[in-house]
């Protein structure tokens, strides 16, 4: 779905006070700009990225971020996100980031040739370790020498947890993106579980619920499920889901975000962890 939002009160001449994220999917790049005052949306836009090779997606990110307009100014803070199939969370008291690669070797068969980083989650007392591909950080990092970069769990798993500070009731979350989504499931505010899962059917999205409930005793009668990303209510991920699990909701909006008129016809949720990204330090 291609977007493309600019509120009125954007001034070009003023980016150094506002802040860019930039989410990387696998076919796609997706860019919002808020002002770091207010955290108000200015900006919201997507671009086809293409799918194949690293090789060909480094190509067409650099002639995005050659060419997008938006792109070229000079913002007070950049955040960008990574979408990476390969990732690892890591208790923080066993982490030891001199044996980064250590936490994927089970994730990846042979040598590990991309850069590994590695996100804090001190609020949840954890690490993620994950992998880059190596061309588009480079690219990246031709374009923007001074920005931070993230695993698209960090977003997701802050914005949970800032949704429900505290989190008192066992409590389960999905993402959707695409062919994909996040799952995390969280009690007292503790990180139970966190998975990614690729997808191809309605089915396959209730399974792999139905399991994570199963394996750590969440009853579906009982314990939410909030939903948010690529996902509508007339849709059949909805619709199986609505079947199985009893007490069924969308996040509510965000918070930390405010909303202009630009976007007040726009779920707020749908792009949840770009605006999470405000949450990322």
């Amino acid at each position: 779905m291609t977007k493309n939002i600019i509120e009125t009160d954007f001034q070009r001449d003023n980016t150094s006070a506002y802040q860019l994220s930039i989410l990387l999917g696998m076919d796609s790049l997706v860019y919002s700009i808020y002002d770091k005052e207010n955290n108000k949306l200015l900006v919201l836009k997507t671009v086809p990225l293409g799918s194949g090779q690293s090789t060909d997606q480094s190509i067409a990110l650099k002639k995005i971020l050659e060419k997008e307009d938006l792109l070229q100014p000079k913002y007070g803070k950049i955040r960008i996100t990574y979408t990476s199939p390969n990732a690892s969370l890591v208790p923080s008291r066993l982490f030891n980031e001199n044996e980064s690669e250590v936490y994927l070797s089970e994730l990846i068969s042979g040598p590990i040739e991309d850069s590994v980083q590695v996100d804090d989650l001190d609020s949840l007392k954890m690490k993620i370790v994950y992998q880059v591909e190596n061309q588009l950080l480079e690219t990246v990092k031709a374009k923007f020498p001074a920005f931070q970069l993230f695993h698209i769990s960090t977003p997701f798993l802050l914005g949970c947890l800032k949704t429900f500070p505290g989190l008192s009731k066992e409590s389960a979350f999905a993402c959707f993106n695409n062919e994909s989504f996040q799952l995390a499931l969280f009690n007292q505010g503790e990180l139970l579980l966190y998975n990614s899962y690729a997808c191809k059917s309605a089915s396959d999205v209730l399974y792999f619920v139905l399991l994570a409930y199963e394996q750590y005793g969440f009853d579906p009668n009982t314990n939410p499920l909030y939903l948010a990303g690529h996902i509508v209510n007339d849709s059949d991920i909805y619709k199986i889901l609505y079947r199985y699990i009893a007490d069924l909701n969308f996040l509510p909006v965000p918070s930390f975000v405010q909303f202009g008129k630009g976007a007040a016809s726009e779920d707020p949720n749908f792009y949840f962890p770009l605006h999470s990204t405000l949450l990322c330090d």
